[in-house]
């Protein structure tokens, strides 16, 4: 049976106490690409991406512990890793405010690092931190009050029952500070010994002796990273896949009561770390099994569907002008105009509706494209499913319905991706979770594949630039533009095909009506 990797503490037992749990985590979790073409083009280009997807992908993903970096950048607090920048700490915070709003049993963990010396750089992420998140749900559980060190019988059941859904952990302590601002020394213990300059073998080595020598008197942190120094040869992504079979067999080999306690994992949202997350979750005590349950009822091609969000809401056609042109919006329940038809782009017939699982989808007969047609809302003498969504690029990427399939092109195709699993290219399920791609930029354009042939093995044999430069320089998220929910000039919700890459790109789950 699948996991529930969205919301399994939602099922655990609430006698357990928190330092007895296990639970995946994100090391350097800002360092991804953010969707800004010249930043993601340096920042790959010196192996300082160390993650895969968003906050919010690597929420869904099922990591509860981030390692959330900290400078001034700009005149404003951003994450980093080394000297490279990433989103700001105010963009970071509000995935993971959206992410708890919408699945109200999860508890995550926020291990701030920061200069010390700097007490105006801290300052401002309080001052940035309890707006955005809310003091309130700033959790203080698990410090003891006597001694301000972790509280080491603290089970679930308490901390849920707090409504404080963020456990901070800081990186000064001082008598000033608010209880909620836990000092990490006292609070967990994060042992690291020059990964990057040790073997796969060396690492795991190290970490079993720590592990043997846990006392649970505090949170253990695993860290289960192959971060190598900068290397044109072998960036961090390659590094980490190449211990993958390794570092899942070591995660594999402990059973529930066995000290682990908290994995950081780089790349999380990557397709061969599924098993150790599932395993590290299926560690725990539940009141129930925290399963999906399977997903039995494939979509094809010609089926009628509808998207619902995270918070449970429906994409509807919404009537703002005339009858043949309607511009999507939210409803909260599902109704007639909620019901779309999926065509293939090309009107081929009844067949199995796949993710694309190819983020560089450049041409409009790519696995998986499709359009959407609605058959209950009908133009003036027209049949209804001859007229399909589409985007208006002159309006911010406003997706709107009511354009003939004959002039349709780029604008108005679509492919899905798995949010937690970009490469997947399997099956549609009702159930499943899906973002959708609007092809504006599908090409045919022969010159264009030839520099990308040409031009990847040759910036990927220079030295100084190597292969993350080459990765950068042609899969960079910054033209990719993903559905997202916004709000127009008068305050109305809408749906856009706007969001750079995966970052604030909208979740839906696809049902069949």
């Amino acid at each position: 049976m699948p996991i529930d990797l969205e919301n399994w503490m939602s099922f655990l037992d609430p006698s357990v106490r928190v330092i007895d749990t296990y639970i995946p985590g994100s090391h350097d979790a800002s360092a991804y690409l953010i969707g800004d073409k010249d930043t993601d083009i340096k920042n790959d280009a010196v192996g300082s991406i160390c993650q895969s997807g968003s906050y919010t992908a690597q929420c869904n993903a099922g990591s509860r512990y981030f390692d959330m970096r900290c400078r001034w950048n700009d005149g404003a607090v951003t994450m980093h890793h080394s000297d490279y920048y990433f989103q700001t700490f105010k963009d970071v915070l509000m995935q993971l405010d959206k992410f708890v709003k919408a699945h109200k049993g999860e508890v995550l963990f926020l291990d701030i690092d920061f200069d010390t010396n700097d007490l105006g750089l801290e300052q401002e992420i309080m001052n940035v931190l309890i707006p955005t998140l809310g003091e309130s749900r700033l959790a203080t559980a698990h410090v003891n009050p006597s001694t301000g060190e972790y509280n080491t019988n603290l089970t679930w059941g308490e901390l849920k029952q707090a409504n404080t859904p963020f456990v901070v952990i800081w990186r000064r302590k001082g008598s000033s500070l608010p209880r909620w601002a836990a000092y990490a020394d006292d609070m967990r213990s994060d042992d690291y010994d020059d990964f990057n300059e040790k073997s796969p073998e060396e690492i795991l080595a190290f970490l079993t002796r720590q592990l043997a020598n846990w006392k649970r008197e505090k949170l253990f942190l695993t860290q289960l990273i192959n971060t190598p120094r900068w290397s044109p040869i072998n960036p961090p992504a390659e590094k980490d896949y190449e211990a993958r079979d390794l570092f899942n067999s070591w995660v594999a080999g402990y059973p529930p009561g066995s000290n682990l306690g908290i994995v950081k994992m780089d790349f999380v949202n990557a397709a061969y770390k599924r098993g150790a997350i599932n395993h590290i979750v299926q560690l725990n005590k539940f009141t129930s099994p925290p399963e999906l349950p399977p997903l039995t009822d494939p979509i094809y091609y010609t089926d009628k569907i509808r998207l619902k969000t995270a918070e449970n809401q429906y994409v509807c056609l919404q009537v703002v002008q005339h009858p043949n042109l309607c511009k999507l919006t939210l409803v909260d329940i599902p109704n007639e105009d909620c019901n779309f038809l999926i065509r293939d782009y090309d009107y081929d017939p009844r067949k199995p509706f796949p993710y694309s699982g190819n983020l560089d989808a450049d041409t409009l007969d790519c696995h998986g494209n499709f359009r959407m047609a609605h058959l209950d809302r009908r133009p003036v003498n027209n049949v209804g499913n001859d007229y399909v969504l589409s985007v208006d690029t002159n309006q911010g990427g406003l997706i709107y319905w009511g354009i003939n399939w004959g002039p349709s092109d780029r604008n108005e195709t679509f492919c899905l991706f798995d949010p937690n699993w970009l490469e997947n290219d399997g099956q549609v399920y009702h159930g499943s979770r899906v973002m959708v791609l609007a092809m504006l930029h599908a090409s045919n354009n022969d010159f264009a594949k030839f520099w990308n042939a040409v031009g990847n093995a040759f910036v990927g044999g220079v030295p100084v630039a190597g292969r993350g430069l080459s990765k950068a320089l042609f899969n960079s998220p910054s033209n990719r533009r993903f559905w997202m929910v916004g709000q127009d000039a008068e305050g109305s919700k809408r749906v856009y095909a706007a969001s750079p890459g995966t970052l604030v790109a909208e979740s839906f789950v696809i049902e069949k009506v």
